[in-house]
């Protein structure tokens, strides 16, 4: 992905390099949208038992997701 990131205006890609490009760029979606569901999901159940602990620690890793 950073060797395409870097391409001038003017180069395209052909068609492999896009299939590549966006299956690359979806597994990295797909495990940052997994890892905030996962936050999401903690946040909700320590807020649903009022556990205070839990929720400040899984609100501190925000940041540092993707």
């Amino acid at each position: 992905m950073q060797k395409v990131s870097g391409l001038n205006e003017s180069e395209e890609l052909t068609m492999v390099e896009r299939n590549l490009l966006f299956v690359a760029y979806k597994n990295v979606i797909g495990a940052c949208r997994a890892s905030w569901r996962n936050i999401s999901s903690i946040d909700q159940k320590g807020e649903s038992r009022g556990n205070a602990v839990h929720v400040a620690a899984s609100s501190s890793p925000r940041s540092a997701s993707c």
